[in-house]
């Protein structure tokens, strides 16, 4: 019950008709200036570091790291390349840090082979240890993550370039995993099996409860009517994106999906109607960048900002499946419903903080619910009544 206690946020970003699986439509952004320029034809970015390095591929399968240069001029802003340099051939990369260290690997060789560079220079540190195949992602501090196989299971790896340390990870219960980004606080975020065969996402953080395995090591799950979840990117305050999907993390099908602080999931859905959507990344600044997919398979990119939205905490009932409380971030508290959202009741009577953050139902008694304001714990006897 003490885990109720600690800070949670399980946002929803729409109305009920998320958790009913209706897809989330599209934004009309404010008129606004933006700069685009032209990476050239071909060119795939990959990656930006917050300094504006860029890194990606090219149509020939080439590794390359661009530089960009600012200029303002009034109310003008310019952007131009000032520098595009080829690191290597057949090799993917997906990741660079402000001081030029970036991560890849190999596209030509069975089992693939880790690439790391400093600027234009590689760097064989991670080529000393057995089985390490893919270099992923990486953070300000120098620090990598991937994947190695060790007994030929593909497990996630850490990698302290400065100390050269290399750290092996476990999985959630299963065979196989990888370690997809790391966050300045030293956060992993990836993938594994759990002891069913499932892929589900994971935050790994040794900096929780080093004697609670549960804690360092938690399991992200899924969402209703999915059958797993990849995490693949994470910001510096925990909150991880990633989609979720049915069968195989690449099938037809997936959902964008938010895990605000590490913990319950949120189904971004997609774009109009579109059959398929992945959310790639999120920033301190709280905005989601991803990709949505239509039925012909074209496809769009999208940017979230969780700024812009206030934030809906949506709970059922464990015991009760036709009820379901909805509770506000900004200011309108909590409102229940019996028949699954048709109708609603506001139940606020009694809270001194209508701004909420979470809400808990108790797995054996449904008339005790928590809800967790910005400074403070509420508690009701009779499913919100009083």
């Amino acid at each position: 019950m003490s885990s109720w206690f600690h800070r949670v946020s399980c946002i929803g970003l729409t109305a009920l008709g998320l958790l009913l699986g209706a897809p989330a439509q599209a934004q009309e952004a404010d008129a606004k200036d933006y700069v685009i320029t032209d990476l050239g034809a071909g060119f795939i970015p990959r990656d930006i570091s917050e300094n504006g390095y860029i890194v990606g591929i090219d149509s020939n399968q080439t590794a390359r790291r661009l530089e960009t240069l600012y200029e303002k001029d009034g109310d003008t802003v310019s952007v131009t390349i000032s520098a595009d340099v080829a690191l290597e051939n057949d090799v993917e990369i997906g990741a660079i840090n402000q001081i030029q260290f970036s991560a890849g690997y190999t596209t030509n060789t069975d089992p693939a082979q880790p690439r790391l560079w400093r600027g234009d220079t590689p760097l064989d540190d991670l080529e000393t240890f057995s089985g390490v195949t893919r270099a992923l992602g990486v953070n300000a501090f120098d620090e990598a993550v991937g994947a190695r196989l060790v007994d030929g299971f593909e497990r996630p790896f850490w990698f302290d370039y400065t100390s050269g340390t290399l750290k092996t990870l476990s999985t959630l219960g299963g065979a196989e995993g990888r370690a997809n980004d790391i966050n300045n606080a030293g956060q992993i975020i990836g993938s594994a099996d759990d002891e069913n065969g499932n892929r589900l996402g994971f935050i790994y953080d040794e900096g929780r409860t080093a004697d609670e395995v549960s804690d360092v090591y938690k399991n992200l799950g899924t969402l209703d009517g999915f059958t797993g979840s990849e995490a693949v990117a994470g910001n510096d305050g925990e909150d991880i994106v990633g989609w979720v999907f049915n069968g195989e993390p690449d099938s037809r099908g997936r959902r964008a999906m938010l895990s605000p602080l590490g913990n319950s999931l949120v189904n971004l859905g997609t774009l109009n109607h579109d059959v398929d959507s992945v959310a790639r990344d999120i920033n301190n600044n709280d905005q989601i960048v991803g990709v949505s997919t239509w039925a012909d398979g074209r496809q769009r990119a999208f940017l979230y900002d969780l700024t812009e939205t206030d934030l809906l905490v949506v709970k059922t009932d464990p015991n009760l499946k036709n009820r379901v409380y909805q509770a506000s971030t900004k200011g309108s508290g909590i409102f229940r419903s019996d028949n699954r959202g048709e109708t609603w009741t506001e139940i606020n009577r009694g809270l001194t903080n209508l701004d909420i953050q979470d809400v808990e139902i108790h797995p054996e008694d449904s008339n005790i619910i928590f809800a967790a304001g910005k400074d403070s714990i509420f508690k009701s006897e009779n499913a919100g009544l009083e």
